[in-house]
């Protein structure tokens, strides 16, 4: 299991869902889990290993503000899918790898589909063997694993066919969509990101859900699940499961690489189309406490343009949170009624006509 600790707590957080839902700072409750023992049944990898894989980032590339009016209003809608889309292309970017090369009905496929196409092209960049295709029985794999909320046993066959090794990863919680999934497994995975297996920058827990999907396999056919959707819990959930057969078996597919190809999956410039504009993160934000209220300041950003400003706090630890907006161009507040003694978590955001800014978060104790 990992957890993000989150810059919003879920109370907070709760306090602004239906009408400005902060999915890119409120994912208090990620699941995931990674098994994985690609090599044969003979490696007993668990949830803190996986098989050896490319060299990982330096440090991870967290997920960009996702906080556009479309992702609080429709997070599989094509705006906020292709958001992630950017967010993805942003972070092979940072690697040094161009866009990702999508067909252009990338988001009308199965989610399964759209994993095999991502993995596949990560894989290819780092000169990996491809996985074939996605499987039916991987594809139920893949669904267990991400509404148990747990890694499932080996299939030990699929269709008939002998499965040499076996691995799987899935999350679920607050996010928009299963893209944000796959950002999760193969850039934010590291010291810094929300692996609980990896609390210090060597813990052998770290990278290893985008170990699993770059995993160094020679000389085995590589077959692949998917599933991304609503789970039990009512979050969002995804889930891959990954198996390695004899070269050249006969598996049936769903989908296939070859296909995919052929659709533009590694040559087409994928279109995103018009991305919302979201407002910079409010600077120079300073605050003083004193007689029971709290002052806080801060500089407008300078584009897009702003139309107010939100803040949202509440008592550390319990208590019921408050949500206030100030009209722009103001650019102070003064927050009353405070018991002094208590600490509070103040987040204050910048608003704009698609969506609102990142948070700028402060724990103050009232005076």
């Amino acid at each position: 299991m990992i957890k993000r600790d989150a810059d919003i707590d879920e109370r907070v957080a709760g306090a602004r869902r239906g009408r400005n839902r902060a999915w890119s700072k409120a994912i208090t409750a990620i699941a995931c889990t990674a098994a994985a023992a690609l090599y044969g049944p003979s490696v007993a990898a668990g949830a803190d290993t996986a098989p050896s894989a490319p060299s990982a980032p330096n440090k991870v590339i967290a997920i960009p503000n996702l906080q556009s009016k479309a992702c609080r209003s429709d997070g599989t809608g094509t705006i906020c899918e292709n958001e992630v889309i950017s967010a993805l292309d942003h972070a092979r970017a940072v690697l040094g790898f161009g866009p990702y090369r999508l067909p252009q009905d990338f988001l009308q496929l199965p989610v399964a589909s759209q994993f095999l196409v991502l993995a596949n092209l990560d894989r290819l960049a780092y000169r990996e063997l491809p996985i074939v295709g996605v499987n039916r029985t991987l594809n139920e794999k893949a669904t267990e694993a991400a509404v148990s909320g747990t890694a499932p046993k080996s299939p030990g066959v699929v269709h008939g066919v002998i499965v040499d090794g076996f691995g799987s990863i899935n999350l679920s919680g607050q996010i928009p969509n299963p893209l944000v999934a796959y950002y999760v497994w193969m850039y934010d995975d590291g010291y810094g990101g929300p692996n609980a297996g990896c609390k210090r920058p060597a813990a052998p827990g770290c990278w290893s859900h985008r170990n699993l999907l770059l995993a160094l396999v020679k000389n085995l056919q590589i077959s692949m699940g998917g599933f991304g959707g609503l789970v039990p819990s009512g979050a969002i959930g995804a889930g891959i499961a990954i198996a390695t057969t004899q070269p050249q078996t006969r598996i049936p597919y769903l989908a296939t690489w070859a296909a995919l190809r052929h659709q533009g999956a590694g040559a087409h410039r994928y279109a995103l189309g018009t991305l919302p504009h979201l407002p910079a993160t409010p600077s120079r934000v300073q605050s003083k406490s004193g007689g029971g209220s709290l002052t806080i300041t801060w500089r407008e950003p300078a584009t897009p343009a702003t139309t107010g400003f939100e803040i949202v706090y509440a008592p550390v630890g319990g208590g019921s949170p408050k949500i206030v907006e100030i009209p722009s161009p103001s650019t102070s507040y003064v927050v009353s009624g405070l018991d002094p003694g208590t600490r509070y978590r103040f987040a204050l955001a910048a608003l704009g006509a698609d969506g609102t800014s990142a948070f700028v978060i402060m724990n103050v104790t009232a005076q």
